[in-house]
C-alpha cells in the first residue's frame, strides 16, 4: 500500500461522516459500484466538498466515462493553462512570487489564481506584466489585495500582499514566500509555498476566512503533513498564532457527521483573537472592524451560513 492509500485508509477510519467514508471506500478501490441515485448524492456531495475530481479520477473506471468527468477536464486544463501563462509572465520579469492555495495535492479547479508578491513593488510589477500578456480589468482593490480578470480567459487572478479576509490578515505572508518548492504543471516550474506553510495556509483559510472545512482541505492539509517535518509545522503554527485554528480543524475532522462542517462562532472568535496577538494582523484589526461596521456587515452573516463554496461548472 502506497504512503497516500495509507493517509486515505487512516481517514476513513478517522471520519463519522458517512458520505466521505463511501468517497474513501471508492479512492481506495475497496468500494464498489454505486447505484444512480446514490451515485447522485455522492456527486452532489464530492462538489460541494471541492472532491469531485479526485472522486472520479480515483474511483471506479465507468465515473470517467461520463460527460461531467470529461467537462472538468476541460475547465481544468483551462485553467492550468492560464496558470502557466500568468507564472510565466512574473518569472520573466524577475518578481519574486508564490502560487497558494491554488495547486493542492488534491485536485481542483478554484475560482481564481492566489499569488503572493509580498510587497507593493511586485504588486505593481505583475500587474504591468499581465496587461502585457491578457486583458486585464481591476474589479476588486483591497488593502493588502488586488482582484484582477482576465477577460479574454475568462480567469480571475488575486495578487496578495498578504493573505486577509476583509483586510484581516490570517497568516503571514513571510512564512510562506521563504524557501518556496517547485512542482511542474505541464513542463513549467510553478513555485509554491514549502508544505508545512502551504498546510497551515490551507487551515487558516478554511477556518478564518471561509468558516467551512471541506473533504478536500482535509485530505489536502494531511497530504502536505505527510511531505513536512511535523514539528516545523508545530513551531510555525505557534510563531504564527494559528494553534487554536489548528485544533479547530482538527476537530471538525473526527467530530464532524457531514462535509463541509462549519467552524461554530465561539472557536472563530478563538482563532481570530489568537491572530490579533500578531503585529501584522494588530495592524490590520481596525481596518478589518471598519470593513465589517460599514459596508460588509450583511455580507459577513451571509458568508457564515453558507453550506459550501465551489467553482461554477459554468466557468
Amino acid at each position: 500500500m502506497s504512503s497516500d492509500e495509507c493517509i486515505l485508509k487512516l481517514l476513513y477510519n478517522l471520519v463519522r461522516d458517512d458520505y466521505a467514508k463511501n468517497l474513501l471506500s471508492l479512492s481506495l478501490k475497496i468500494g464498489d459500484y454505486v447505484e444512480p441515485p446514490e451515485l447522485n448524492k455522492l456527486l452532489n456531495y464530492a462538489y460541494k466538498n471541492k472532491v469531485i475530481l479526485f472522486l472520479m479520477e480515483q474511483g471506479p473506471e465507468y465515473l470517467r466515462e461520463t460527460k461531467l468527468y470529461k467537462r472538468l477536464i476541460v475547465q481544468r486544463q483551462n485553467f492550468l493553462n492560464t496558470l502557466i501563462r500568468v507564472v510565466s509572465a512574473l518569472s520573466d520579469e524577475g518578481i519574486e512570487f508564490v502560487v497558494f492555495k491554488t495547486l493542492r495535492p488534491v485536485p481542483d479547479t478554484p475560482v481564481d489564481i492566489d499569488i503572493l508578491v509580498g510587497n507593493r513593488e511586485n504588486l505593481i510589477l505583475s500587474l504591468k506584466a499581465l496587461r502585457k500578456l491578457f486583458k486585464v480589468e481591476v474589479w476588486k482593490v483591497d488593502f493588502y489585495s488586488i482582484g484582477l480578470r482576465l477577460n479574454d480567459r475568462n480567469e480571475f487572478v488575486d495578487l496578495y500582499l498578504q493573505p486577509h479576509v476583509s483586510n484581516f490578515t490570517y497568516f503571514d505572508s513571510q512564512y510562506i514566500l521563504r524557501d518556496p518548492r517547485y512542482i511542474k504543471v505541464d513542463g513549467f516550474q510553478v513555485p509554491l509555498p514549502r508544505p508545512e506553510a502551504e498546510a497551515l495556509t490551507i487551515i487558516a483559510h478554511a477556518v478564518i476566512k471561509e468558516f467551512l472545512v471541506t473533504l478536500n482541505d482535509i485530505i489536502s492539509t494531511i497530504f502536505l503533513l505527510n511531505q513536512s517535518c511535523y514539528k516545523e509545522f508545530e513551531n510555525l503554527s505557534q510563531k504564527s498564532f494559528l494553534l487554536p485554528a489548528v485544533n479547530v480543524f482538527f476537530k471538525g475532522v473526527v467530530t464532524s457527521d457531514r462535509f463541509p462542517c462549519k467552524v461554530d462562532f465561539h472557536s472563530l472568535i478563538k482563532s481570530l483573537l489568537s491572530r490579533v496577538l500578531t503585529l501584522g494582523t494588530l495592524k490590520s484589526t481596525p481596518l478589518f472592524l471598519w470593513t465589517q461596521f460599514t459596508s460588509k456587515s450583511l455580507k459577513f452573516i451571509k458568508h457564515y451560513r453558507r453550506e459550501t463554496y465551489v467553482r461554477g461548472l459554468g466557468r
